[in-house]
């Protein structure tokens, strides 16, 4: 059974959130998303890390104003007519799950999901006639909460386009479904259990991280036996990353000394500017010494956070 929701508040709408997946989390499970990463979602739905409120930033509030203009795009682009949907989807099938849509499609059993991007790389996607693969997994996260038989997707690239894509509900969708509901699943068993999932070098990761253990005790010290085979590679794969940076530092070298006083070079896909920079900075100790009347404490930022540093004792 299908069940709508009717949040009264931001708030409520919120707390909603956070006690299923979304369609925005889809591509975040499946790894499809460079700006979260799986870690960090299951850090966010357990309450380790608290999310960041993004609804005031500048990219987030322009997506939102220009989704009516988008949607009024799209039905005068096909033809068909839309409507708002203020509620949210739940889904006995799958209770780990919910769905905010952003329209229903009026006379057909579909519903559109708008995106406004100015991303060069997605730009460059959907006039090649393709779109990201995090969309995509939205798309189907949708599909499978609503049981609807198709969804569209709009994109507004900011000036250089509009374009739409669907998706059709058939046997191999019912796969890609089936297949995600199951990762989904998996993923919300983790969050359930609070077994952290995989741990990967993204930012969003170490952010998450940095947020869970944002403070050190001091005092503490413990035996790092049981993480001796991570140690054994952070040294090898440290010292790989200075072998390369060597390596990259001697064909830049060789390629000043091949262009010698020019200042710029291009072959087929290749270009190379080399040119004189100046650089102003602020000497801020000679300053504080000529001025020794002027406070200059309070013109500093403080800042505080865990440094992490590798070291391999000598015997």
């Amino acid at each position: 059974m299908i069940t709508k929701i009717k949040t009264e508040s931001r708030e409520e709408w919120l707390t909603l959130r956070r006690q299923s997946i979304g369609g925005s989390d889809a591509g975040t499970i499946c790894g499809y998303n460079p700006y979260s990463s799986k870690y960090a979602l299951w850090a966010e739905k357990t309450g380790a890390v608290v999310p960041e409120d993004i609804s005031e930033k500048e990219a987030v509030r322009l997506g939102n104003d220009l989704e009516d203009y988008a949607a009024k795009r799209f039905t005068e682009k096909t033809g068909i007519k839309v409507r708002k949907v203020n509620f949210t989807f739940r889904n006995d099938k799958y209770p780990f799950a919910h769905a905010n849509i952003d329209r229903d499609v009026v006379g057909e059993d579909a519903g559109l999901e708008i995106k406004t991007t100015s991303n060069y790389e997605y730009i460059k996607l959907c006039e090649s006639g393709d779109f990201p693969a995090q969309w995509y997994a939205q798309m189907i996260h949708y599909m499978m909460v609503t049981e609807k038989k198709k969804w569209y997707l709009a994109v507004l690239c900011f000036g250089r386009g509009f374009y739409i894509f669907e998706i059709e509900r058939t046997a191999e969708i019912e796969k890609e479904i089936e297949a995600l509901a199951g990762i989904e699943k998996g993923f919300w068993q983790e969050v359930l259990s609070r077994t952290p999932p995989d741990i990967d070098g993204s930012k969003a990761t170490t952010e998450a991280i940095g947020s869970i253990f944002g403070k050190g005790n001091c005092e503490t010290e413990i035996d790092l036996s049981g993480a001796a085979e991570h140690l054994y590679k952070y040294k090898a794969i440290s010292g790989q990353i200075k072998q390369l940076e060597n390596l990259l530092e001697e064909e830049k070298n060789r390629i000043k000394v091949f262009m010698g006083e020019a200042t710029k070079g291009s072959f087929g896909d290749f270009g190379i500017s080399w040119k004189e920079q100046k650089k102003s900075t602020f000497d801020s100790k000679r300053f504080a010494l000529e001025h020794p009347e002027i406070d200059m404490s309070i013109y500093y930022r403080e800042s505080t956070s865990r440094v992490f540093r590798f070291n391999e004792r000598k015997a």
